[in-house]
């Protein structure tokens, strides 16, 4: 799965993806940051660049908790393998309200898939960079289990696992 976009700057996100995940541990995720001062190419050595066919590319994405910025793109900037051509285009990213204090997205990927990896992308350096996730996943299945929890919801309490932080 691939997310690229400043999806907030400085906040906290919880994000939900369903998809199998009854074979990966916490551990198993691994959690890798890269910078390029130089350029919009995405180019990293431990990051691969946005792409269309990766497990989100079909993927629905919701908007559980907290409030997208009106001068952002909508969510599927998210999933369609492009990147901005430069450090000031709202419209192609999505991120949310300056000032908020974060929220929940959910990516539902329409199958069951083994999480090897999720990309995101921040253009931004200094406070509008930092990009901060708790990762969940979820195959379903979990007697109690709720699609989407709002904040101050556990993930764990109503059938999700902790995949990465």
């Amino acid at each position: 799965m691939t997310v690229h976009g400043p999806v907030l700057a400085g906040a906290v996100v919880t994000a939900l993806a369903v998809c199998a995940a009854g074979a990966v541990r916490p551990a198993d995720v691994p959690v890798r940051a890269a910078y390029d001062p130089g350029d919009a190419r995405f180019a990293f050595d431990a990051v691969p660049q946005p792409a269309l066919n990766d497990a989100a590319a079909g993927a629905r994405f919701l908007l559980v908790d907290g409030v997208a910025d009106p001068n952002g793109g909508g969510l599927d900037v998210l999933h369609d393998g492009l990147t901005p051509a430069g450090e000031d285009q709202p419209a192609r990213n999505f991120f949310l309200r300056a000032g908020s204090d974060g929220g929940r997205l959910r990516v539902d990927l329409g199958r069951l898939v083994t999480v090897r990896q999720v990309n995101t992308y921040s253009w931004h350096a200094g406070e509008r960079g930092p990009q901060q996730y708790t990762l969940y996943a979820s195959d379903g299945a979990a007697p109690g289990f709720v699609e989407a929890p709002a904040r101050g919801v556990a993930p764990e309490s109503c059938g999700w696992r902790r995949l990465a932080r």
